[in-house]
């Protein structure tokens, strides 16, 4: 079968305080803590040919940046307006300069070319970089008021939901240890629907560190959950196989919405249950009483799409076609016993690679799959924990050649999402039978790293440690997340 393991996964946050030292770092000295004065900062005389903030950095920064950074946004300051912008202008720059800001994890590299870019892309242009250059050069002035207001910033915000469904009851997270806790919500339907859109939103963000999605044709979850409508469930929603994902959230996720006439199946009368990881913050108990999905629906579709995690392979399959395996790759820190999913400490570049063979879906496969020949994929992401520095994800044909499909050379927990080609999706790669997913994860486990430092502080921990494949904070993870729609 196509989908072989549904691999659950584990997310947590690096913490905001990171960002804030990194942004530090990365400063320069003109506006850092200090206001606008005379022409420089607040002028409005405007000089022929000089870049301004009205007339130029405005727009840019409210396209590719107010997003997040506005007052109540999840970025640790405000670029909304000149008088605080103007008091980070060095900051923005070295953190474009850096490749940090705006958050983009898919790159382009010496071993990946992908065939497309990606929609949505965050970076800044080269006219873009060119005008904050300038207007940084010549001072960040202000500039006279613009004669039209500007556009609104973007929402990550899924628009005009047809449903919302908010987690029956509250929980309260406390302790030094993650829980799993999940939920079983029912979106009343008696037909058939197809998924167009979906959002998950987390609730309290101090705790709630992934979240997934999973369809409950057969009700499970409503016998297994309490008078309170969850149940605690480590390692998965226990539901019979195979288990259907619906849709995922973990920080920086963008609403996923499928292509035209692609929709994901929900059945009359499937129940929901969502699958909430929570970190607690060792500092007091906090409540997760809010925590939310948002779904476009549509009641027929031309094409059948899916949701997939695909990795997180702890051992060798011995399946072996040509004298190549499947599942975990021997890697170079590997114990005398075999290979094994093991970063030692102190090593800044352990990889763990993992082969995942295409096959034409078996009678165990999830019912949207039965029958298909292709799997076009029209979204790609991927997964690692604190150690992670950089994944890669290629397709090996049945013909030989091979086709990168998404590079994270610079991996950073906090701004995770899945990025949709910018391509028809009849254009879109294609998986097909024999074809082989290849995936390789690099990380760095030293305190090198600033991430596992972090990590290790908020454990009250001072050296790094032996990290393994798990679902807990310090433990690691490598994994494809893929949209797929079926030929």
């Amino acid at each position: 079968m196509l989908i072989g393991r549904l691999i659950q996964s584990s997310f947590y946050v690096r913490g905001a305080a990171s960002f804030v030292l990194s942004l530090l770092a990365g400063a320069l000295s003109l506006g850092c803590g200090s206001e606008p004065q005379g022409k420089t900062g607040g002028g409005t005389d405007h000089v022929d040919g000089q870049v301004t903030w009205n007339q130029d950095v405005a727009p840019i920064v409210t396209k590719k940046c107010v997003t997040c950074h506005q007052p109540g946004g999840i970025a640790p300051m405000s670029l909304a307006d000149y008088a605080t912008a103007y008091r980070y202008a060095g900051m923005m720059l070295a953190q474009v300069d850096a490749g940090t800001m705006p958050p983009w994890g898919a790159r382009t590299t010496d071993e990946c070319n992908p065939a497309f870019g990606f929609k949505d892309d965050a970076r800044l242009t080269d006219e873009e970089h060119g005008l904050l250059s300038s207007w940084l050069d010549g001072g960040a002035l202000e500039g006279p008021p613009r004669a039209t207001p500007l556009a609104k910033p973007a929402s990550t915000a899924l628009k005009n939901p047809d449903l919302h469904l908010t987690i029956p009851s509250s929980v309260e997270i406390s302790g030094t240890s993650d829980r799993f806790v999940c939920f079983v919500l029912d979106p009343g339907f008696a037909k058939d629907k197809y998924i167009k859109a979906v959002q998950l939103n987390p609730g309290n963000a101090a705790v709630v560190h992934h979240v997934l999605m999973f369809a409950d044709p057969k009700g499970e979850g409503s016998k297994l959950a309490d008078a309170n409508g969850q149940y605690e469930c480590f390692g998965g929603p226990q539901l019979t196989a195979p288990v259907q994902l619906l849709g995922a959230w973990a920080p920086g996720a963008v609403p996923a919405v499928m292509p035209e006439d692609v929709g994901i199946q929900l059945a009359g009368g499937t129940k929901i249950v969502i699958q909430v990881h929570y970190h607690p913050t060792r500092i007091k108990p906090e409540v997760d009483a809010s925590t939310s999905v948002d779904m476009v629906f549509t009641d027929t579709t031309k094409i059948p799409g899916l949701l997939a995690l695909i990795g997180n392979f702890k051992e060798a399959n011995l399946d072996i076609a040509g004298g190549v395996g499947y599942g975990l790759l021997p890697g170079p820190d590997d114990p005398a016993t075999g290979p094994a999913f093991e970063i030692p400490p102190n090593v800044t570049a352990h990889t763990e690679a993992q082969r995942f063979l295409i096959r034409e879906p078996g009678a165990d496969a999830p019912a949207a799959l039965l029958g298909a020949k292709a799997f076009r994929i029209f979204g790609i992401g991927t997964h690692m924990h604190y150690v992670g520095r950089d994944m890669k994800i290629e397709v090996e044909h049945a013909d030989g050649t091979k086709e990168c499909l998404l590079e994270t050379p610079e991996w950073d927990f906090n701004w995770q999402r899945v990025y949709y080609y910018d391509a028809p999706l009849a254009s879109a790669p294609v998986l097909r039978p024999g074809d082989v997913l290849n995936m390789r994860c690099t990380y760095d486990n030293s305190m090198a790293n600033p991430f596992v430092r972090t990590a290790l502080d908020q454990q009250g921990i001072s050296v790094p440690q032996d990290v393994r494949l798990g679902e807990t904070t310090l433990d690691e993870m490598c994994l494809g997340a893929f949209g797929i729609a079926l030929e």
